[in-house]
């Protein structure tokens, strides 16, 4: 099959050796295209960036006078001795410096403002697309990857303030001397430029080094900020700690680093043989110009002060061009930073407003999922991985009614958590759709979204900052009353009574200066500030003792009411009070019903009530807040005896850490009011009962 010749076959070519083709590899390893990227960004700066430029042109110029000034004086001054016009030149070489340096303040004003300004913008679109990007994103890609992607931005910095407006000045600087130098002397200024190709080959050479080591230096800087992340949080040192692995974690840390080290050496390196080069390059045409221009003074063709200002100016085109030449060295660094930038910017939307969305208003919390399914793009979750299934979720359909708490359940990756997802929007299903109020989640607005559903994950997390402000993250606008009843609502009151600065007391990290019950009731203290129509929550699989455990569930109590409710129930007092249980199994919904229904099916909620929930049964008789409403110390036994079930008074003395005689009166006050009653061999049980409260109340 034959092919005819293409315009580029047919048309002239450089040699692949010629300048031209280098300066065309420079631009192709550089993607030289990725600085066109920037304009968008620089419109706003316009006006600055003509001043700078003009700076720019003003300092050069006044830069190339001094040299003439220098040959003035050898040649005029000096042979006539002249004072006066030796006063001159001497005032104009002190004058000059003195006014370059004013304006180079003003340019380096200039373009402090345009750079720092470019970086702001980059930044905050970077966020703001960090923002917009969906779950599945940071399922899926390190924090450490995301943290050096914002870092990529103080690499631009550098170009914009540094790199670019030093080409610019090192343009003009060639230029203008160049024309001097052929004014002064063609056959010099011949002779000098003769050498300017010598600088071609170490430029080369050193850019390309320089590119491959910048991005094996940044895919090790990732790596070394996710471990750092890792080993040096509370949860990561936490778990270093427990298992004693210190010298283990300091071994990788010194591999990773050792490895970033030994890149900088070879860069250093590198960087010292190309200054060698070019300086050995320059250092040759400076003398050729000095032997040869020594001829020309010998032979009267020239004067001393012309060769003088001549060489001056030779160097101020050796090491612009230099610096030129040094431009992919320097650019390397910058641009894969750019380019990392830009890839990042461009990274898709996933979960986005349609065209057309609206708000979701006035909400009523009818919920329905018609044939979903749905699959994670990229890698499995964990709980998933070994498996074969193709959908993570499998034609689900289901119907939640206004006000109803519905509960799922089901064993660990069976889909419990995804589904609630889908209801925000956190992910979107592949087929099928997810309805709310008749509307599809999809053509509502996200904003009004969020702002109709509140959630409570698993893992409660918490900002370093005052519990005051991390409740008021769900509602900035809440005022001291809502805060102090939502506060009441999940039982803090108490708590936070007892804390040295009360609402203003520092979480710390993640929220550990605070209890695992402490932090869940303040994340349902935050959801009920919120007050959304619609509440998702994963219940925390944490063990806590039995008092926080009531405590919790009491909040959740409160909670749950006036509002649609999706629960991944963990606990089997929620599974008790559900409206309607949906149990999965392999992304699969396979039984909805209530309590008893399903029960009386001897399906998989069967199966799983008898595994997970039976041991929970000893609360099925009262609400956790009875429990709570008894005064100390009659709950302290109280709760003892709940956990023994049947004990006698020894194990309950011991159970609370009191003298028996210390015990017998608070059990005499439960035996008399009916919650503790004295079996036939002298053990206690409790008598508990949905709404018995204590008669008396201690304080």
């Amino acid at each position: 099959m034959s092919s005819q010749p293409t315009a580029t076959e047919n048309a002239p070519s450089e040699p692949r050796g010629g300048p031209l083709d280098a300066v065309r590899r420079y631009a192709q390893d550089l993607n030289l295209g990725l600085l066109w990227r920037l304009l968008p960004y620089t419109r706003a700066y316009l006006g600055l960036e003509i001043l700078m430029f003009a700076a720019m042109l003003g300092a050069v110029l006044l830069d190339q006078v001094s040299p003439l000034l220098t040959q003035g004086l050898i040649d005029e001054a000096l042979p006539r001795k002249d004072l006066a016009l030796l006063n001159l030149y001497a005032l104009g070489l002190i004058t000059l410096p003195l006014v370059r340096g004013l304006v180079n303040i003003w340019q380096d004003y200039l373009s402090a403002r345009i750079g720092e300004g470019l970086v702001y913008d980059l930044r905050l679109a970077l966020f703001r697309h960090f923002q917009r990007m969906s779950l599945g994103y940071y399922t899926t890609t390190p924090t450490g990857e995301i943290m050096s992607r914002l870092g990529d931005v103080n690499a631009a910095r550098g170009l914009l303030t540094r790199v670019l407006p030093q080409i610019i000045i090192n343009l003009i600087t060639l230029a203008s001397a160049l024309v001097v130098m052929f004014g002064l002397d063609a056959r010099l200024a011949l002779l000098g430029l003769a050498m300017l190709p010598l600088y071609v080959l170490p430029t080369r050479f050193a850019a390309r080094f320089a590119q491959g080591i910048t991005k094996e230096t940044m895919r090790l800087s990732n790596e070394l900020l996710t471990f750092n992340n890792e080993a040096l949080g509370v949860s990561g040192a936490l778990l270093v700690k427990a298992f004693g692995r210190q010298d283990h974690e300091t071994q990788r840390y010194a591999g990773l680093t050792s490895q970033v080290r030994d890149l900088a050496v070879r860069q250093a390196v590198v960087g010292r043989l190309f200054g060698l080069s070019t300086s050995l390059v320059g250092a040759l045409g400076l003398a050729l110009v000095y032997w040869v221009g020594g001829y020309l003074v010998i032979g009267d063709e020239l004067t001393i002060g012309t060769v003088v200002a001549f060489t001056i100016y030779l160097w101020r085109v050796y090491a612009p061009f230099s610096n030129l030449l040094d431009v992919p060295v320097n650019l390397a660094s910058s641009l894969a930073s750019l380019e990392r930038l830009f890839e990042t910017l461009e990274l898709p939307i996933e979960i986005a407003n349609a065209p057309g969305a609206r708000p979701l208003r006035h909400v009523q919390g009818h919920i329905r999922f018609d044939h979903v399914y749905f699959r994670y793009a990229g890698p499995p979750p964990d709980r998933l991985k070994g498996t074969e299934r193709e959908w993570a979720l499998e034609d689900i359909n289901l119907e939640i009614q206004p006000g109803q708490l519905a509960a799922f359940v089901g064993p660990s990756g069976s889909g419990k958590t995804t589904v609630t997802y889908l209801v925000p929007r956190l992910f979107d299903p592949q087929r099928g759709s997810v309805f709310i109020d008749g509307h599809d989640v999809r053509e509502v607005t996200l904003a009004s979204l969020a702002h109709q559903i509140g959630m409570v994950t698993q893992e409660t997390y918490m900002f370093n900052d005052t519990i005051r402000n991390n409740l008021l993250y769900a509602r900035p606008n809440a005022t001291p009353a809502e805060l102090r009843a939502a506060v009441e609502a999940a039982y803090l009151t108490d708590v936070i009574a007892e804390l040295p600065d009360g609402l203003d007391t520092m979480v710390g990290q993640r929220g550990f200066r605070l209890s695992g019950g402490q932090r869940q009731r303040l994340s349902i203290a935050r959801v009920i500030l919120k007050n959304p129509r619609i509440l998702i929550l994963d219940e925390a699989t944490s063990a806590l003792d039995t008092e926080s455990e009531l405590a919790v569930q009491a909040a959740l109590e409160r909670l749950f009411q006036d509002r649609t409710s999706l629960v991944v129930a963990h606990r089997l007092s929620t599974i008790r009070s559900a409206d309607v249980i949906f149990a999965l199994e392999d992304g699969r919904l396979v039984e909805q019903g209530t309590h008893a229904q399903l029960l009386a099916r001897e399906g998989l909620y069967a199966r799983l009530y008898r595994k997970q929930f039976k041991d929970q049964a000893w609360l099925l008789g009262l609400t956790p807040a009875d429990l709570l409403a008894f005064p100390q110390p009659e709950r302290q036994v109280l709760l003892a005896l709940v956990r023994l079930r049947e004990a006698t008074l020894q194990a309950i003395a011991e159970a609370v850490e009191w003298q028996p005689d210390d015990v017998v009166p608070v059990l005499t006050r439960l035996e008399e009011d009916g919650h503790v009653r004295v079996l036939a061999d002298g053990r206690y049980e409790p008598v508990l009962a949905r709404g018995r409260r204590p008669a008396i109340n201690n304080g």
